[in-house]
Order: structure tokens, then sequence, then C-alpha cells
């Protein structure tokens, strides 16, 4: 989990940056702080929901009736996540992690392939459509911050990949290095 959130802080850097153009370290610490504290706050109320959610799933007696109610968790969240100045997407990564604990979570990931197969990457083809490329540019004085804070943030990222392979380690018939850069 770690290192998903560690490339969903990267992912919402990368969208402010796309967004104003630059990159301030205060910004960083701010979406770093609030990520985690929303995060967190959204697994201990996740717990609840998930009993309402089961429910709500049987009552709806349709085909795909699952898909519904985490639709609406994964938008409210996002909308959460969007109110407190964080990106939309850290709202949905949150749901994500509260569905991901439910009973049902087998046939929702089958339910909801289809649909992020087509949309995810209309997602990041925006995302990367607004990035301001110039920003990378390190000839420039100004850039060099928030390169730094980038580079950072990748090393921290693929050094949690690779630990997280290595925690596998020891049970047969796991290629640890392939774990890791999955």
């Amino acid at each position: 989990m770690i290192d998903d959130l560690l490339g969903v802080i990267v992912l919402a850097v990368v969208a402010s940056l796309a967004k104003t153009g630059e990159i301030q370290v205060s910004q960083v610490v701010w979406l770093i702080a609030s990520a985690v504290l929303f995060l967190g706050g959204s697994l201990v109320l996740g717990r609840v929901f998930n009993l309402s959610f089961v429910a709500i799933a049987k009552r709806l007696r349709t085909r795909g009736g699952i898909l519904i109610p985490a639709a609406v968790l994964a938008f409210l969240m996002a909308y959460i996540g969007a109110a407190l100045r964080l990106e939309a997407i850290l709202g949905s990564f949150a749901a994500g992690l509260v569905l991901d604990e439910s009973d049902e979570r087998h046939e929702l990931d089958e339910l909801v392939r289809p649909v992020a197969d087509i949309f995810v990457p209309i997602f990041f083809v925006g995302v990367g459509a607004r990035t301001d490329v110039s920003v990378l540019n390190p000839f420039n004085p100004d850039n060099w911050a928030g390169l730094t804070i980038a580079s950072f943030l990748i090393v921290v990222a693929v050094i949690g990949k690779v630990a997280t392979g290595w925690s596998v380690f020891g049970k047969p018939g796991i290629n640890a290095w392939r774990w890791a850069l999955a």
C-alpha cells in the first residue's frame, strides 16, 4: 500500500504541475500530510461502510448491482478529496482501498475492469496533455526545486517497490524481482 500511496502522491504532484506549471515544497508537504490523513481516515471509516455496502448491494436486485454503490462511493470520495484541495483521483484511490476490504471485491473487480480499461488511458492522456513540460527543463534554475522533489519521490517509490518485492522472498514459486517491478 505504501508504494501505491507514493505513486498516487507522485501522480497528484504531476497533476498539480499540469495545472499550475510549478511545484512548491510547501505544496508537496501539504499534499503528503493531507493525503496520509485522508487515506487513513478513509480506511477507518471504510470498515463501517463495508458493512452497509454489502447490505445495499444485496438489496439492489439488478445485474451488476454491486457496481452502483461502489461507483457512488468512488464519486463521493473523489468529491471529498477535491473539496479538501486534494486531487480527485486520491479520493477514488481511497474508495478503491475501502472496497478492496469488502467481501464482494472479486465480483466488483470483474465488473469494473472493462470500465477501467476505457477510462484509465483517457485520464492519463488528459493529464499528459495538460502538462507543461517546460518545467522539466533542468537548464532553467527555476525548475531545480521541483525536479529535486520529483526525483526524490521517484527514488522513494522505486525503493518502496523493491522492498515490497523483497518481502515475498522465501515463498516458493514467486519471482520477487518481478513482483517488485510490477
